[in-house]
């Protein structure tokens, strides 16, 4: 079962019977296969149902899977040492890497920082504290529909991790 495609927000045409190439991202890889639309449920969201493919092929495109998340991040230290350390936040974070949004960019490609992050353990509802060295791989501003709506500007600046994080129950 998939959703029909859509361009500018239409669905394509499409009818049931009709052989289809269809390639979908996933985690980490992209699938790929051919097949036919069994049947079309167009109401009310736009899925159609496929016959089971004799073969899919899959490319691995990444080694970790990435998690979109809205965290708070303090900046302990920053590449630039004129960095305001607040208005900054993960974006995303996957196994090997972080994307930071915030203000002003973090410093040059190649330059170090630190961040802290604070949060609740659910499990025991302790406060706790970690820090995470990382090293910037990439440097952008984000385009104008993905400002923050307290920033003029936005940067993303993607990083990656140091394998272990320092972690602390906050007041110890």
């Amino acid at each position: 079962m998939l959703r029909v495609p859509q361009v500018d927000g239409w669905i394509t045409h499409l009818t049931e019977g009709m052989q289809v190439d269809a390639r979908l991202f996933s985690g980490v890889s992209i699938f790929s296969f051919k097949s036919r639309i069994e049947a079309l449920l167009l109401n009310p969201r736009n899925y159609m149902f496929m016959y089971f493919p004799s073969k899919i092929d899959a490319l691995h495109m990444r080694a970790h899977a990435r998690v979109r998340m809205q965290m708070p991040v303090k900046i302990v230290e920053a590449a630039s040492a004129a960095v305001e350390t607040s208005g900054f936040h993960l974006h995303d974070l996957s196994g090997g890497g972080a994307s930071v949004l915030g203000p002003v960019p973090l410093g040059p490609v190649g330059g170090r920082i630190r961040l802290g992050f604070d949060f609740t353990l659910k499990s025991t509802n302790e406060e706790v504290h970690a820090e995470q060295n990382a090293t910037i791989q990439n440097l952008e501003e984000v385009t104008n529909g993905n400002k923050t709506a307290n920033s003029p500007s936005c940067f993303n600046t993607a990083c990656s991790l140091q394998r272990r994080p320092a972690y602390g129950v906050a007041g110890v």
